[in-house]
């Protein structure tokens, strides 16, 4: 009988000289798979033939799982490996209790509504960090990705391959954003545009843009006054936002994170994006004029974000920055699942530069060691022009960062050519 093999990650690069790769783990139980001692098997792309290796060392950095393997203590060892799967045999999976399932087990699923419609295949799985999102491929149509959580879906019936789903209608939405502001008009090209425009196609977000303006009880529907105390500007009053606030905590099945875009709030990083990546609900408040009241700041807001030490004139392009930065990272959104986590910031390194054709542009050259097809060249190369951009444009990022003894020789010959 052919031996059964279960995915449990994918060597998406090396990381470093002495062997480390990283990983994207394709699995619940990362401790327990990637513990020292423990056998894994590497599957070359286009390959059906496994490779036994024994993990030496396991560490978390960033997104990634960074593993290395006895006998291979360099990066020509494990260069070989970059796209390839890490599985392991149907005898090494352990017992698990009741109402848990491996990935296996789920995938191949059908998925039906509370009422007996079949809405289509599970045919894969997402792991977010926060909840796993399962994706459904439909009969007709795009996949839809459906957050596996208690009040969505409702049971699953393994033996049958049947998992019981249940909505308000019907769960076509990830992520849900709301913007609560005075300029509505200015969301329009940027939502519905690249990305974010891809991302809704993809019933992987919602956007609902929404003046506030409408909640107001002013007669005149003003939503400023001049603040106590004197003082140039006007101050956004509390009701409108109070109201519009509670009305969207009235129609919704998630609690908000309620953020306040000022100049007050903590710096956002791409550490940030990732954290706000992982949460069912976003309402932005955009504010105008000379700032808010501060009872809107203590009694409704979760968290106070900036987006740098500049003053811009609302929240409105602040919070548009941010929402982009997010949308990105939610699965399913890139092309390519590697690519958010290979960005710059995401490695604390900032990026290597690209090139594409031609080679030579009006005797503007591509550097030679691309052209050259030395795969270990080539990794060396833009390991140390991540380096060299990251020395010279971010130092600040080096200071958290988990140098080498080579990259720390680098860094000297810089700062002595300086």
């Amino acid at each position: 009988m052919a031996e059964k093999w279960f995915n449990v990650g994918k060597i998406v690069n090396t990381h470093g000289i002495r062997g480390e790769v990283r990983v994207i783990s394709k699995t619940d139980f990362a401790e327990e798979r990637y513990e020292p001692g423990n056998t894994l098997y590497i599957f070359k792309e286009g390959s059906d033939e496994p490779i036994e290796v024994v993990v030496d060392s396991h560490r978390v950095h960033k997104n990634f799982d960074l593993l290395t393997f006895e006998g291979m203590s360099s990066i020509q060892d494990v260069e070989q490996f970059k796209g390839s799967l890490l599985k392991v045999t149907e005898s090494q999976l352990s017992e698990l209790e009741e109402g848990e399932f491996y990935f296996h087990e789920i995938i191949g699923c059908k998925m039906f509504t509370d009422e007996g419609e079949e809405i289509g295949t599970i045919r894969e799985i997402l792991a977010t960090g926060a909840n796993d999102v399962w994706v459904v491929q439909r009969k007709v149509g795009k996949d839809l990705l459906v957050p596996y959580i208690e009040d969505i879906v409702r049971d699953i019936d393994i033996e049958e391959k049947k998992n019981c789903y249940y909505t308000y209608g019907r769960v076509t939405r990830l992520m849900k954003i709301d913007f609560l502001t005075l300029f509505p008009e200015m969301f329009h090209g940027v939502l519905n545009e690249s990305i974010l425009k891809k991302a809704q196609e993809k019933e992987a977000v919602q956007f609902n843009v929404i003046n506030f303006r409408q909640y107001s009880s002013n007669k005149h529907q003003n939503v400023d006054d001049y603040p106590y105390g004197g003082g140039a500007g006007m101050v956004l009053t509390p009701q409108p936002i109070f109201d519009a606030v509670e009305d969207i905590r009235s129609k919704g099945n998630t609690e908000p994170k309620v953020i306040l875009v000022c100049p007050q709030g903590e710096r956002f990083t791409q550490s940030k994006a990732e954290q706000l990546a992982r949460e069912e609900h976003l309402l932005f408040i955009c504010g105008h004029y000379e700032g808010y009241d501060e009872r809107i700041r203590e009694h409704l807001v979760t968290e106070e974000i900036s987006i740098g030490d500049f003053v811009l004139t609302g929240g409105e392009l602040a919070s548009m920055v941010i929402t982009d930065s997010v949308v990105r990272l939610l699965p399913g959104v890139l092309g390519n699942e590697d690519s958010p986590v290979l960005d710059s910031y995401s490695s604390g390194l900032l990026e290597h530069p690209h090139y594409t054709r031609p080679a030579d542009f009006r005797g503007l050259t591509v550097p030679e060691v691309l052209l050259s097809g030395n795969h270990k060249l080539i990794a060396e190369w833009r390991e140390e022009q991540s380096l060299r951009r990251t020395f010279e444009r971010r130092p600040d990022l080096l200071t958290t960062y988990a140098l080498t003894d080579k990259q720390k020789a680098l860094i000297k010959k810089w700062e002595n050519e300086n």
